[in-house]
């Protein structure tokens, strides 16, 4: 007795990759994730410095280069958040 199956009305689901693969993409978004890192850190350590010589009650005079610092830091995190 032979058991013929009946044919499905199932579609299947076709997914398409990426010509490059998600390699590349993961590449890319790691490389934007230390870059935005290394920057935050720079610009994070810089503010710590100018606190402290506030704290000592002495003048900062780079406060305004401190606060450009500190947004292309987040300009950069953003971008890489976004990737």
């Amino acid at each position: 007795m032979s058991h013929a199956k009946k044919p499905s009305n199932e579609k299947v689901l076709e997914f398409t990759l990426p010509q490059d693969g998600i390699g590349p993409q993961l590449v890319r978004w790691v490389r934007g994730v230390v870059k935005s890192n290394n920057e935050l850190v720079s610009a994070l350590e810089r503010l710590r410095r100018s606190y402290k010589t506030l704290l000592a009650e002495k003048p900062v005079t780079d406060a305004e280069e401190i606060l450009w610092q500190v947004e292309g830091a987040l300009g950069c995190a953003e971008k890489s958040r976004m990737s």
